[in-house]
């Protein structure tokens, strides 16, 4: 049987490239959640498309905000200060951000709300936002049997409070402060060392004066009435967490190099690089952003270098948290003892991490040490040809396939799903800059867009302008899947049932009359794939994880026939994120459906409003699938095709790509 949800991971030697990260999810989360209250409209650059954060998306709509997505750009118009009682529970997935953050505003509300979350949600600890906010005079109902979630919350006045963390947790912090907003007076948290500050900096961007003297953070309520917020723009810098996997897998292979572009660097955030510099990376950070500007953000080096063994403790814990996998990764590849202490709070994440980080650096032959606040790491072989059970951890999954990449065999890496709560690219990033080389996507010109959007005729006729130019229609392989499927009775909702059909497919590609054209057992299906049965099969298929892969793998293939042009919804940024020629064609609603209409009228009876909810319906399965949802590329050019003549898209898309060196 195929299966979807476990990967396997080859050591490989060296490590190099350049890549962009997804949002910053902690900021995704507090900007969502902020702007959903602003008054006015406000514009989410950057946003962390994750099943996470679109989970704090879907809360704030319930609780009346309007949210308008479209890839990584999210609008979202505010309340103005007080949310509307939501019609059902409000579920959080995964999230103890979204969760905890949203559980301190909805305090303040006037009607009671019930949150509630998955398995691991549940079960992660919430009397510590409990006490305090009914401190506050919050109403906090608890119904787990050890204090969890499912939770109840809201409907009665608060008042300020001054409140010392018993533990360092910007969670807490951010909790307290945030339902500070529906107080009477100056509610002031007090930390016993500094955590991260992403909640005040977004609150003094939206006109909340925050002051912060040493430990103690303090803002003034609004009362019942609830803030006034000013509504904006907010850039989500790259997110420096999902950053790290790359800079300690390089910095643990001498001989790496790799770059992380526009990442945050909120000193707050980036304790781990100075971990790295004590243990004899080579790193360079320049700031690209003007440090009152907001958010910092940056671009960070690594050079891969020989390591060695240090101790992580103290202040240095709360600020690198979610990192700490990754240091006893580091200090399985360095030479000596590296030693975690004073990080018992990583018992209660998503998984118990200490335990779970042992585990899977044991597995690898790697000796360590358990403690009850952290673990200590002795260097040495990091071996391989095991499976390492993530325990729906993201984190842990992916420092397993950072093992992978670093150790002496391949590891299998068990129970992966739960990566797209934090970093939904994370397999086409690890396949970039674990090829061992630079890609050469110089003669790949990547066109994207929605449905309708022209791309296909767009594509195709730039292709005849170039010289020797190969056009490729990406969305025609899905369609030649799910016509497949069809055509063996395969139901295209069942993932196995098509991942074992896709198995025992023999697909071949060749190039004939300036475009690259497949067959499926020998047979070339033509305008078979453009039925109606098939237009309304290609989303449920194209979403199935098996069948991404195994597209994207032939789609990369193909870079051998010569310089292509490859439209699609995510060539530019999953299939070849590196080509400098990248562009994404977009056209309104109204004229997308004129278009598809008229590309259907061949057929009986096609109603234009029928082919309008089609493409609604496509267009938000494209935007929300887990692998790779539609979005913009970064770097990529956009063109609005609504009012442009065919051949006027052409020239400027050619004249775009004659000038670029």
């Amino acid at each position: 049987m195929v299966t979807t949800n476990s990967r396997t991971v080859a050591p490989c030697s060296r490590i190099v490239g350049e890549l962009t990260v997804p949002g910053d999810k902690s900021v995704s989360h507090r900007a969502a959640m902020l702007a959903a209250l602003a008054t006015g409209e406000s514009t989410l650059t950057g946003f962390l498309a994750s099943e996470d954060c679109l989970n704090t998306l879907s809360a704030v709509e319930a609780l009346g905000a309007t949210v308008k997505r479209k890839g990584t750009d999210v609008t979202i118009s505010g309340t103005g200060g007080v949310f509307s009682r939501p019609n059902a529970a409000l579920d959080l997935g995964n999230s103890g951000t979204g969760m905890r953050l949203l559980v301190g505003l909805l305090a303040g509300q006037p009607f009671e709300t019930e949150l509630t979350g998955d398995a691991s949600l549940c079960s992660r600890p919430m009397r510590r936002i409990q006490e305090p906010l009914e401190a506050m005079g919050a109403c906090v109902e608890l119904s787990g049997e050890t204090g969890t979630a499912p939770m109840r919350v809201g409907s009665a006045p608060l008042h300020a409070i001054s409140y010392p963390l018993p533990v360092a947790s910007a969670q807490v912090k951010s909790c307290v402060l945030l339902a500070g907003l529906y107080a009477e007076g100056t509610t002031t948290v007090i930390e016993p060392r500094p955590t991260r500050d992403h909640t005040e900096q977004l609150l003094r961007a939206m006109g909340v004066p925050v002051t912060v003297d040493g430990l103690s953070v303090s803002l003034d309520g609004f009362g019942a009435a609830g803030p006034r917020l000013t509504a904006g723009s907010i850039d989500v810098p790259g997110d420096f967490s999902s950053a790290a996997f790359w800079i300690v897998a390089a910095a643990c292979r001498p001989g790496s190099r790799v770059t992380i572009r526009n990442v945050g660097l909120n000193p707050r955030r980036t304790a781990l690089l100075d971990v790295l510099k004590r243990m004899g990376a080579g790193l360079s950070i320049t700031q690209t952003t003007d440090a009152a500007a907001g958010e910092p953000m940056g671009d960070v080096t690594v050079d891969g270098s020989p390591l060695h063994g240090t101790t992580v403790e103290g202040n240095e814990i709360p600020n690198l948290i979610d990192e700490l996998p990754l240091v006893a990764v580091a200090g399985a590849m360095a030479d000596g003892v590296t030693i975690i202490r004073g990080a018992e709070e990583l018992r209660v994440k998503e998984s118990d991490r200490i335990a779970t980080t042992v585990a899977m650096l044991q597995a690898v032959g790697v000796q360590v040490e358990e403690a009850p606040d952290g673990m200590t790491v002795t260097g040495g072989p990091v071996t391989g040809n095991v499976a390492i059970d993530s325990h729906g951890d993201h984190r842990i999954a992916m420092c397993a396939a950072i093992l992978g990449l670093v150790g002496e065999a391949p590891v299998e890496v068990v129970n992966t799903d739960c990566i797209a709560t934090s970093y939904p690219s994370f397999w086409d990033d690890l396949e970039r800059v674990s090829s061992g080389e630079e890609d050469n996507v110089n003669v790949v010109i990547a066109i994207d867009g929605p449905a309708a959007s022209g791309k296909s005729t767009v594509a195709r006729k730039v292709a005849a302008a170039l010289d020797d130019a190969l056009y490729v229609d990406s969305g025609a392989i899905y369609r030649g899947i799910a016509w497949a499927a069809l055509e063996r009775g395969v139901d295209v909702h069942d993932a196995d049932a098509v991942a074992r059909m896709l198995a025992d497919l023999d697909v071949g590609f060749f190039s004939r009359d300036g475009a690259v054209g497949f067959g499926i057992d020998g047979v070339e299906p033509g305008m078979a794939i453009r039925t109606r049965a098939v237009n309304d099969s290609v989303s449920p298929v194209a979403v199935i994880p098996a069948v991404r892969v195994q597209v994207v793998k032939w789609l990369k293939g193909m870079a051998a026939l010569g310089t292509l042009v490859m439209e699609g919804r995510d060539i530019g940024t999953a299939v070849f994120p590196g080509t400098p020629h990248k562009f994404y064609l977009d056209a309104s609603a109204e004229e997308r459906t004129r278009r598809r209409h008229r590309e259907m009228a061949t057929e009986d009876a096609v109603d234009e409003d029928e082919v309008g909810k089609s493409l609604r319906r496509r267009d938000k399965i494209d935007s929300s699938r887990k692998m790779d949802p539609l979005q913009v590329a970064p770097g990529a050019t956009r063109i609005d095709s609504t009012a442009m003549a065919i051949d006027e898209v052409v020239e400027s898309i050619v004249a775009a790509v004659k000038g670029m060196p």
